[in-house]
């Protein structure tokens, strides 16, 4: 927790981590999805949706996708989601930073190469999710 005086004002800052990080392809809710994709399958420049979620951090994280050693970041867009969860009268928010692509696509050279996202709030160290991926070739 961070304090600081504004003009007179406290403002009182909860710096929380990161619960966890997924990369998923496909359009499942970020409710539904409970652990990380070990491959992830595509067709050679085939537009798959796929999706980094990450659950928890507050203020919202910065989020960074790579493909091997090259930044995709820009391809995606960023997303923050809300929700309850937890039985009526215990419930809590929950939010959902995510970097979104409905479009993602690869080439045959991808095959084999790691898909990573990372994560960082501030002020507290980055968590990652890497998944490697597989490109099958267009017949």
């Amino acid at each position: 927790m961070i304090n600081f005086v504004v003009n007179s004002i406290i403002i009182i800052l909860f710096i929380d981590p990161i619960n966890d990080i997924y990369i998923v392809e496909g359009n499942a809710s970020w409710t539904e999805v409970t652990s990380p994709f070990a491959t992830l399958t595509f067709i050679e420049d085939h537009p798959t949706p796929v999706r980094c979620i990450a659950r928890g951090g507050s203020p919202p994280p910065e989020m960074e996708l790579y493909l091997g050693a090259s930044d995709y970041t820009r391809y995606f867009r960023y997303v923050t989601v809300p929700a309850l969860s937890g039985l009526v009268g215990f419930r809590s928010l929950d939010m959902a930073s995510m970097l979104v692509a409905d479009d993602f696509r690869v080439e045959a050279q991808d095959d084999g190469k790691r898909l990573q996202c990372i994560a960082k709030v501030l002020g507290l160290k980055k968590v990652f999710s890497s998944t490697r991926i597989i490109v099958n070739c267009k017949n």
